[in-house]
């Protein structure tokens, strides 16, 4: 992993997936054994989820079947006995999100994840490694504070970010909190510096996609964020950039005949399109997709403009002929796929309809961020061996523990 602090040679990661939806986690931890050769094996040992759709997805991409059922009737004793160094974690977000009721800990939907809190502490052998990833509005919830508490009774090193693809140059902003702890005497090599008052990181320490400000072009000369519809790079805190690729890389053939089904209906561009977020092959930016997309439209996604022309403030003065000279469209579902970094191997059974692809793709996350993020909860530092960055100094002592 260019630029960061090397992995202890041999190490083995032995994973317990919970929640695992269609298969995220399992698709970066392939991600990320592929590209760090100091992780010399990988697996997941069992996957965990309720939803039997994303369960039939999970199984037909990987050939594992999950365990069917709530986290909550798997016993202590049982997952002792998988013997799993790692777990991964991608709860439920409905308890957090903007427009939910908010329920936190309270809500039936986060009652997985504190039992699996609770037999933490229970536990003979807790695992090494522990990542978890939800949307943002973690972060300020009660769940989140019930986890810290958690990791400093069981003497685990944490650290906290919010991270983007738009971060790694994919053109989509889906800005998500995720949590990274490892067990003493395992600590992190390096740490980013997080302002008073914030808890998370917006880089990986290390991490190629995050270059030093020396050497990068002129930091006023970049947009901050990927906002803009040309927007090339991404000014992070501390001049940080990262060139974002346009959105032509991922869509799919224009010549394919199916397309046509995806065109956004004219009677509800006239009624509701000016809610839309309209982006260009050539765009390098595309809003959060959801679960909700296509059957919502403001802030459930962006669409796209394939033809010629601008897309107006009001498209109801347009007619029928100026419209579908715009040749508007949903994003398919391989499109968001491979938005997300799935591998282009990913794909639906036959039995899954269009509606439940663009949700569970909605519920899900982001291969490339997650792969970055296992890749540096790996690297450590012990107080008898240092692995220093290639362009950092050796840091002396080890770091707080703590976000």
């Amino acid at each position: 992993w260019k630029g960061m602090t090397a992995p202890p040679p041999g190490v083995h990661l032995h994973a317990l997936e919970f929640f695992s939806g269609v298969g995220g986690l399992h698709f970066a931890l392939a991600l990320a054994m592929a590209e760090n050769k100091g992780l010399e094996q990988a697996d997941v040992v069992a996957a965990f989820d309720l939803n039997e759709v994303a369960n039939s997805v999970y199984a037909f991409n990987t050939g594992r079947e999950p365990v069917r059922g709530d986290v909550r009737s798997v016993s202590l004793a049982r997952l002792e006995a998988y013997g799993a160094n790692a777990w991964f974690m991608s709860p439920p977000c409905q308890p957090y999100t903007r427009v939910g009721l908010k329920r936190d800990h309270n809500d039936p939907r986060a009652l997985g994840f504190v039992y699996l809190l609770k037999i933490l502490t229970e536990m003979h052998t807790p695992p090494t490694y522990i990542l978890m990833e939800n949307v943002k509005g973690f972060g300020e919830s009660e769940s989140r504070k019930l986890m810290i508490e958690t990791f400093q009774r069981l003497h685990y090193d944490f650290q906290e970010f919010h991270l983007s693809p738009s971060l790694f140059g994919l053109p989509n902003q889906r800005w998500r909190y995720f949590c990274l702890a490892k067990r003493l005497p395992h600590i992190f090599a390096g740490r980013v510096a997080v302002p008073s008052g914030e808890i998370c990181a917006e880089e990986i320490p290390g991490s190629q996609y995050f270059a030093r400000p020396h050497r990068t072009p002129s930091a006023q000369a970049l947009v901050c964020r990927g906002q803009g519809e040309h927007t090339e790079s991404v000014l992070g805190k501390g001049g940080i950039q990262q060139p974002i690729r346009p959105l032509c890389e991922f869509l799919v053939s224009s010549e394919d005949a199916s397309l046509e089904s995806y065109r956004v209906p004219l009677i509800l561009l006239r009624k509701t399109g000016r809610l839309f977020d309209v982006v260009r092959p050539s765009s390098r930016r595309s809003i959060c997709f959801t679960k909700s997309y296509t059957q919502y439209v403001e802030g459930t996604g962006s669409i796209l403009l394939q033809g010629e022309g601008d897309f107006p403030d009001d498209p109801a003065f347009l007619d029928d002929a100026e419209l579908e000279a715009l040749q508007l469209r949903y994003f398919t579902p391989r499109e968001i796929a491979r938005l997300h970094a799935f591998p282009e191997s990913f794909s639906f059974p036959a039995s899954t309809t269009l509606r439940q692809q663009y949700k569970l793709l909605g519920n899900s996350l982001n291969v490339r961020v997650v792969a970055e993020l296992i890749k540096y909860l790996i690297c450590e530092k012990l107080e008898q061996q240092s692995f220093p960055c290639d362009d950092d100094e050796e840091e002396k002592g080890p770091p707080e523990r703590g976000g």
